[in-house]
């Protein structure tokens, strides 16, 4: 971080302030609202002029021809269907659950692809949780293909948000909410986002508010597209062990912050090394030191619980709890936290080191308010991933904290 500070030089929005009582506090400028050039304005509106307007099956049977992404729908079986205009069944079947209009809405009598008996058939068998992730794998690769995504980003920065739902009916899927749900259970739809504005993975956990211990569990189960470096979220995530676990598999940690007064400095040295020069202005700010002899100790059932990660023999909910085991970590469970320190050294987050400039601090910042966005038509996929809380007709509805986490 001392290094960025100074290839920043004025245009750093982080500085270090040493206090009368000798302590030093670093102090971080707040963004301003950037203003909005004419020439956007007329191109948005130029743009929205210029889009037809369709019902949103012909869009789905369009984005179709492009993608191909309706072929991912195959029966249960596996086999060839002979069905014919099967794809026109899937788009009333995707339309009726992420619209939760019910099915009496698209029937055609008249026409053999959308009679009931057709639909009732082909919903059965066709839209399940593992052809919903192929269809979205299709859907990736298309986008990161359209030129200009590339110049929004290359898929390393993803931001992980959820969409909470009431759940009238009793199902395991479902747990009390308090909070966000009153006296209902609900589920909370995770979401995984990339640079390239596309959810490249998702998840259907219980509505608690501790769902977003869950948010590791989606981005190693993604549908496709370029692994994350960088994971940006809220600030109800963060703690020295989630930062350790990423770090174990890969990810460089980002969460937004409330107060940068009550985060704490770490500093590493391996025992046996030469004493590090130090970390120049930062250097008052780093009062506390990684146990670097816990981690070495714990090093290979650190790698075994990696291992389990990304093989899905555990899921990383589970193991957080464990190891945390209410407040009193068990001794793999410090040893994370030590690891958590270790890739943040004299600083308190990676998107510290990333927010330095202008720039970098708005990638970061902007990255997690993508999420609602683009949840809006998220119904269809969180009835598919948890087919117990579906229900035809009214009963769905959306807290008003829908990405807001605990």
């Amino acid at each position: 971080m001392a290094e960025r500070l100074e290839e920043a030089g004025t245009d750093a929005k982080i500085s270090i302030e040493v206090q009368p009582n000798g302590r030093a506090k670093r102090n971080a400028e707040k963004l301003h609202a950037l203003g909005e050039p004419q020439s956007l304005a007329w191109l948005r509106g130029r743009v929205e002029k210029m889009l037809p307007q369709i019902d949103l099956p012909d869009l789905l049977v369009e984005v179709h021809a492009w993608t191909g992404f309706l072929d991912a729908f195959v029966h249960l079986g596996g086999g060839r269907t002979r069905m014919k205009d099967l794809a026109t069944s899937v788009v009333a079947l995707l339309v009726s659950e992420a619209c939760n209009i019910g099915m009496t809405p698209v029937v055609t009598p008249n026409f053999e692809a959308l009679t009931r008996a057709r639909l009732v058939h082909v919903d059965q068998y066709c839209p399940r949780a593992d052809p919903i992730a192929a269809a979205n794998a299709a859907l990736i690769e298309a986008r990161a293909r359209v030129p200009i995504v590339q110049y929004w980003g290359k898929g390393l920065l993803a931001s992980v948000d959820g969409l909470r739902f009431v759940v009238p009916v009793r199902t395991i899927n479902a747990a009390p909410s308090p909070k966000y749900c009153a006296k209902n259970r609900g589920i909370t739809w995770l979401n995984a986002i990339n640079d390239q504005v596309i959810g490249i993975g998702q998840m259907v956990v219980p509505g608690t508010p501790r769902d977003s211990l869950f948010m590791l569990d989606a981005l190693l189960n993604l549908d496709d597209g370029v692994k994350p470096e960088m994971v940006a979220t809220d600030n109800a995530s963060y703690s020295d062990m989630v930062f350790g676990i990423f770090k174990m598999l890969g990810y460089r940690f980002s969460p937004r912050f409330n107060d940068l007064e009550d985060q704490r400095f770490w500093k590493a040295q391996m025992p046996g090394a030469e004493t590090a020069d130090g970390y120049g202005p930062l250097e008052a700010l780093a009062r506390n030191k990684v146990n670097v002899k816990k981690v070495l100790t714990a090093w290979p059932d650190m790698l075994r619980v990696a291992g389990s990660l990304v093989t899905n023999q555990g899921r990383a909910y589970d193991l957080l709890r464990m190891f945390g085991r209410e407040g009193h970590p068990t001794p793999l469970g410090q040893a994370f936290a030590e690891y958590g320190g270790s890739p943040r050294p004299c600083t308190c987050s990676p998107s510290s080191t990333r927010s330095t400039t202008p720039t970098g601090a708005r990638c970061t910042s902007s990255s997690p308010s993508r999420s609602p966005a683009t949840n809006s038509p998220a119904t269809s996929a969180t009835a598919r991933r948890a087919p117990s809380t579906r229900r035809t007709g009214t009963g769905w509805t959306t807290s008003s904290a829908h990405s807001a986490w605990s």
